[in-house]
Order: C-alpha cells, then structure tokens, then sequence
C-alpha cells in the first residue's frame, strides 16, 4: 500500500456517481430526452386548443379577440416567473 485507504464513503460516492453517469447514459441512448420534448410540445398545443375554445366561446368584439392573444401570453409568461 502507498499510504492510507481513503474512507468506505469517498468509494460509496465515487461508485454512485459512476452509477448516475451510467443511468444518464441509458436514458439518453434511450430517447427519455427527445420523449419528454414530444411530451411538452403536445401538452402546449392542447393548452392552446383550450384557451382558443374560451376565447371563442365568449362571443367576443373583433377588438376583443384582437387583444386577447396578447393579454393570454402576458399572463402565460407571468407564470414563469
């Protein structure tokens, strides 16, 4: 031996991040990122679907329905804030 074994935790650690790397890679082989990309776009389409549908249903004033893109998207990006 050249010196003191490193502690039980550091190989524990060191083993585990090996193990996330080896996931991470599994799950990129497997497409989990490209699905979940497929997942977020059609989830937006339906909420545009719906907000559509309200927008239409309120029988609005063309200078409503002009405005009312505008005042959705303001409200949208407010929540990612």
């Amino acid at each position: 031996m050249f010196g003191p074994k490193p502690s039980l935790w550091i190989e524990v650690y060191q083993r585990e991040r090996q193990h996330l790397a080896r996931v991470c890679k599994m799950a990129l082989d497997a497409g989990v990122a490209e699905c979940q990309v497929r997942v977020a776009e059609a989830q937006g389409e339906l909420l545009a679907q719906v907000v559509k549908g309200i927008v239409a249903d309120l029988g609005l004033s063309k200078d409503q329905q002009a405005k009312a893109p505008g005042i959705v998207r303001r409200h949208f990006l407010a929540l990612a804030r």
